[in-house]
């Protein structure tokens, strides 16, 4: 059905965009301090993430889209000291924590065609991330893995506004479809991520790369 809603645009010279995206984030806090506030010994690693995505550009170039991903960013605690009841001592070691998310991205841009192959895309709008499951252990010690899936629950969502900048290359182009590799900077500034009375505000800058299929333009 999507397909031939897109092949039904082709004559009006504007595009449909659906893209598979692969990547990294780290959630990083404004201040510089710990991702979790003041006396938190986990600290911010890089995680990963992937989305699929899809984007309808008019002939002026503005665009309309949504992302949807799955984001993971990951936290280590360096040598912190944790008793393992299995074997009934305690251990000083690194403790891993990852927290993934589901988002939803609804993205405005404007997108230049710089020539026949590249084109640069700016982009910008609202948020979305519900935490889905977290995944806890201590590195070297197996028996410590714990995952926990959450419930739907309104606590879960976190809220915020995201800015982009998108380039892509044309790899292989036909009379009226095209194949991208994309390469796209995020960042997202979340509201109150820690649903905290005094407000904690994050930042999750994201890298990807990935692979888009154009379709509906008609070309010489």
């Amino acid at each position: 059905m999507l397909l031939t809603f897109a092949f039904g645009f082709q004559l009006n010279a504007q595009t449909h965009h659906i893209g598979l995206n692969f990547g990294v984030n780290q959630l990083l806090s404004i201040d510089e301090g710990p991702p979790f506030g003041d006396n938190s010994p986990w600290e911010s690693t890089l995680g990963i993430g992937y989305e699929l995505s899809y984007h309808y550009v008019f002939r002026n170039g503005l665009s309309v889209g949504l992302d949807i991903g799955y984001i993971s960013p990951n936290f280590k605690d360096y040598e912190g000291s944790t008793f393992i009841e299995q074997l009934n001592e305690e251990v000083v070691a690194d403790r891993v924590l990852i927290l993934s998310y589901i988002s939803y991205d609804a993205l405005v841009a404007y997108k230049w065609d710089l020539s026949s192959r590249y084109s640069i895309q700016v982009n910008t709008g609202p948020s979305i991330y519900y935490e889905d499951r977290e995944k806890s252990y201590v590195e070297g010690f197996e028996e410590t893995l714990i995952i926990r899936d959450f419930e739907y629950a309104e606590k879960r969502f976190n809220y915020g506004v995201s800015l982009g900048l998108k380039q892509s290359y044309t790899v292989y182009q036909d009379w009226n479809y095209r194949i991208n590799l994309t390469a796209t900077l995020r960042n997202s500034y979340i509201f109150d991520y820690l649903h905290r009375n005094n407000s904690i505000d994050r930042i999750l800058p994201q890298a990807y790369l990935g692979v888009e299929l154009e379709l509906g333009r008609r070309r010489p």
